[in-house]
C-alpha cells in the first residue's frame, strides 16, 4: 500500500509501510504526550495531598533542649540575643528541611537555623567560642545522615 491507496474513508497509511495511520483529528487525543494533549476526560485525577501531623509530646526528663548563655550577646532585628536555645527536631521537622532545601543544597546550618529559630546567617556570623557552643549543641541534635555528610 502507498500513501495515495486508498484504504477507506479517513484512513492514512504511514509513507514506506503498510500500517493505517489514523485519521488527523485523532492524533492529539491519541498520543502519549504527557505535556496534557489527551481530554481532561482521559487524564487521571490528581492525588489529593495527605495532611499528615505529627503528636505534641510531653517528654518525662525534659524537653531535648540545650539553652547557650552567649558571651558576646547581639542585637538582631530589634532583638536582644543573650542567649539561644537549641532544640531537637522531630522526624517531621527533619523532613520539611529536606524537602525545603533539597538534599543537594542541604547543610548542617540549614538544620541549625531549624533548631535555634534563627536563620543560617546569624549561626555563621556567632563569634568563636560561641558559635562553637552552639554548633556543637545543635550537632548533637543532628539526624545521622548529616553527621556522616560532614555538610557545612
Amino acid at each position: 500500500m502507498t500513501q495515495g491507496d486508498d484504504l477507506s474513508p479517513g484512513l492514512r497509511v504511514n509513507p514506506g509501510t503498510d500500517f493505517p495511520l489514523p485519521p488527523a483529528e485523532l492524533e492529539a487525543e491519541l498520543m502519549n504526550d504527557p505535556a496534557g494533549s489527551a481530554p481532561e476526560a482521559q487524564k487521571p485525577a490528581a492525588a489529593k495531598p495527605v495532611e499528615r501531623k505529627a503528636a505534641t509530646l510531653r517528654f518525662l526528663g525534659g524537653a531535648p533542649i540545650e539553652t547557650v548563655a552567649l558571651d558576646y550577646p547581639f542585637a538582631w532585628e530589634d532583638r536582644e540575643i543573650r542567649e539561644i536555645s537549641v532544640r531537637a527536631l522531630s522526624v517531621e521537622e527533619t523532613g520539611a528541611v529536606v524537602g525545603a532545601i533539597g538534599d543537594e543544597n542541604l547543610t548542617v546550618f540549614d538544620f541549625y537555623a531549624e533548631m535555634t529559630g534563627l536563620p543560617a546567617e546569624v549561626i555563621r556570623a556567632l563569634p568563636g567560642r560561641d558559635g562553637e557552643r552552639v554548633t556543637s549543641a545543635g550537632y548533637a541534635f543532628l539526624p545521622r545522615f548529616m553527621k556522616r555528610a560532614g555538610g557545612d
